[in-house]
Parts: structure tokens; sequence; C-alpha cells
């Protein structure tokens, strides 16, 4: 999503959280997100000049093909908390 349209400017920052984020969110009538004390954190950090190969070794999942492989990508993933823990840390899954 960086590399291909925020970077290039086809899409702004504000309307990719839309899109990636919060969209999903209302389609599986899940409550938002809130920022705040005492609330159970659902959230994803991004190191958007994180520099990522597509190569099969870093995709996460048991299949190792991907429309992505070979790819040169500007954007990751550092962070990840569902439900307040955390399960992505520093880009590996905890």
């Amino acid at each position: 999503m960086l590399t291909n349209l925020v970077l290039p400017e086809r899409m702004g920052w504000s309307r990719l959280v839309q899109v990636m984020a919060i969209n999903p969110r209302s389609v599986l009538r899940l409550d938002p997100v809130r920022i705040e004390a005492g609330s159970g954190a659902d959230l994803t950090l991004i190191d958007p000049s994180a520099q990522v190969d597509v190569t099969p070794e870093y995709l996460q999942g048991k299949a190792k093909n991907s429309a992505f492989l070979g790819a040169h990508l500007t954007g990751a993933a550092t962070d990840t908390f569902v439900g307040g823990r955390h399960v992505l840390v520093n880009g590996t899954i905890a």
C-alpha cells in the first residue's frame, strides 16, 4: 500500500487508515478502536521507511507463494497489539 499508493501520492495516510483499518472493522461490525486508558489495544505500528524484499523466507504462513514474491517494498509493520496482547514484536511474531 505504501509503495504503490501512498508514496506516489495516489492515496494519503488518512485514506490508507480508513481502507486498511476502519472500514474492515465496520464491515465486521466491530467497535471502533479507542486509544485511551483502560481500553484493549488493537493497534499496528508501522515503520514507513523500512525496506522489505519479499522472499519465501519472509512470508510467515505455511504457503510460500505470493503475488509479491521478488518485490522490493517500502514500509512494514513492526509491532501489533491485539486485545492488548503484543503479538508482533520488532517485526517478529511473538
